[in-house]
């Protein structure tokens, strides 16, 4: 299983949500964006994020965990380049989520053009009103949450 997580554009929603919940279940964290640091990435030490992107990000690593818009907009990428070289193991964060952090979950995914980050805090507000415990995953900084994801104990995950 891989220990040491490098996610490359951690600063986007959905990433900074994906590593927060990885660190939770104990898998050593890093990243790297153009500008890591906003309210995505508040939970992360400084040391934990990269700014800009580097093959050195990469020593260490087990695994990369790429923004999928990297394959597209950025296709050379130094870390991607670098982790193919090193034989590192390169999934979107999407994919990491759902082959390690869902394991023995009851999934929940909300999907479609509009709506999924509301939909997504509605399902999640119900389960934890009802003291089931969900961990969540979601586009946008729920207040009453302080983060764009929760850490639950219960059996659901709601994406």
């Amino acid at each position: 299983m891989a220990k040491k997580v490098h996610f490359l554009g951690i600063a986007g929603s959905g990433a900074s949500a994906a590593a927060a919940i990885a660190q939770a279940q104990g898998f050593e964290v890093t990243g790297c964006d153009l500008e890591p640091h906003n309210e995505f990435t508040n939970i992360f030490k400084s040391d934990q994020l990269s700014p800009g992107h580097a093959s050195k990000h990469l020593e260490n690593v087990d695994l990369l965990a790429v923004t999928p818009a990297i394959f597209s907009l950025d296709p050379n990428n130094p870390e991607l380049l670098a982790a193919k070289e090193k034989n590192i193991p390169v999934l979107t964060w999407q994919q990491f989520l759902g082959e390690y952090l869902t394991q023995n979950k009851f999934v929940i995914t909300v999907c479609g053009t509009h709506g999924k980050t509301t939909t997504t805090a509605m399902i999640a507000k119900i389960l934890e009103e009802a003291n089931l415990d969900p961990t969540v995953e979601l586009g946008a900084i729920i207040p009453g949450w302080k983060a764009n994801y929760r850490i639950g104990s219960g059996k659901y995950f709601v994406i």
